[in-house]
C-alpha cells in the first residue's frame, strides 16, 4: 500500500480518516470464543482478548448505563472501516466494564460491529 510507512496508529479515539485508510485487517476465519486470557494477580481486574460479533455487541450495549450521546458519524466511520477490511483489531482503547458488568467504554465500536455485521477481536477489561 502506497504511503503505508506514514501510518502511525494512535488508538481508536484519535483516528483520522487518513489513519483509517492506513489500517488493514487480516481476514481470517473467526469464531465467537475467547482468544486468550490474561488476569492480573493483585486485583480483580480481568483482561481478555475477545472476539465480539453483532450478538455479543448487542448484549454488551444492553448493559450500558446512561452514557454520553452516540456520535453517529463516529459509528459510521468505524463501520465503514470494518466493512472495507481496514479495521485494526486489538488497537486503541479497550472495551471496559464495571464490577457490576455495566459497559463503561466502547459503545461506538460495539454499534459499528452491529451495523457492519462483522466479528473482531477486542481487548476487554472487566471489573474496572
Amino acid at each position: 500500500m502506497e504511503g503505508a510507512s506514514q501510518c502511525k496508529p494512535t488508538g481508536l479515539p484519535k483516528l483520522s480518516e487518513s489513519q483509517l485508510e492506513c489500517a488493514k485487517v487480516e481476514n481470517e476465519d473467526k469464531s465467537r470464543e475467547e482468544i486468550s486470557v490474561s488476569t492480573t494477580t493483585d486485583s480483580d481486574l480481568d483482561i481478555r482478548v475477545q472476539l465480539i460479533g453483532p450478538k455479543e455487541a448487542a448484549s454488551f450495549l444492553g448493559n450500558m448505563p446512561k452514557n454520553r450521546n452516540v456520535r453517529k458519524t463516529r459509528v459510521a466511520l468505524f463501520e465503514r472501516a470494518m466493512r472495507e477490511g481496514r479495521w485494526r483489531e486489538e488497537e486503541g482503547e479497550p472495551i471496559r466494564f464495571s464490577p457490576e458488568g455495566e459497559l463503561l467504554d466502547g459503545q461506538h465500536r460495539l454499534r459499528a460491529i452491529i451495523a457492519s455485521r462483522q466479528t473482531f477481536k477486542f481487548v476487554v477489561y472487566r471489573n474496572v
